[in-house]
């Protein structure tokens, strides 16, 4: 069997079908996968994002962080570590929120009613954070540079307003 191995792989320009099994398992690189694989599937199991998205959500989060403490400079503002702490717990919450509604989502996933319902909840989170984030960073990046962008920054946040209805609110 082994020579009918070597034989075969020899045409494809493997010395043996040891060199080809050597290949194809990268021994050296088996703990980086599967470390990274973990990872993955454990962030995806607990918050119901992939590690792409979870991992732009938390540069978004952290972008935030940065250009709002350049702009409280460039305003004359102090900075405080509390800016740090705060940034960190309010990751930390939204982190949670995500996590819950991803644990019901599971748990309710028989009934395609209340699987879809958290699902939704789950999904407009992430859209509502990244809104509200993305409204910041473009504030933020206005008062860097001194231009005024605000009618785009202002165009968003009217967006985001009348889709969760507080434009009715305020009008009533």
């Amino acid at each position: 069997m082994k020579k009918l191995l070597d034989d075969l792989v020899f045409h494809f320009g493997f010395d043996s079908g040891e060199k080809y099994i050597q290949s194809m398992f990268h021994h050296h690189l088996l703990m980086f996968t599967v470390s990274v694989s973990l990872v993955s599937a454990t962030i995806e199991t607990l918050f119901g994002l992939k590690v792409i998205t979870l991992t732009a959500f938390i540069l978004m989060l952290t972008f935030e962080l940065f250009t709002g403490i350049v702009a409280s400079r460039v305003r004359g503002n102090r900075i405080s570590s509390r800016k740090f702490s705060r940034f960190g717990f309010k990751l930390f919450t939204w982190l949670v929120f995500l996590f819950i509604l991803n644990v019901f989502k599971n748990q309710y996933a028989e009934s395609l009613i209340l699987s879809e319902l958290f699902n939704w909840l789950h999904s407009s989170i992430v859209i509502y954070v990244s809104l509200e984030y993305l409204i910041s960073i473009l504030e933020n990046l206005d008062t860097i540079t001194g231009t005024d962008n605000s009618m785009l920054t202002k165009a968003l946040r009217r967006r985001v307003k009348s889709v969760l209805g507080e434009d009715n609110e305020r009008e009533s």
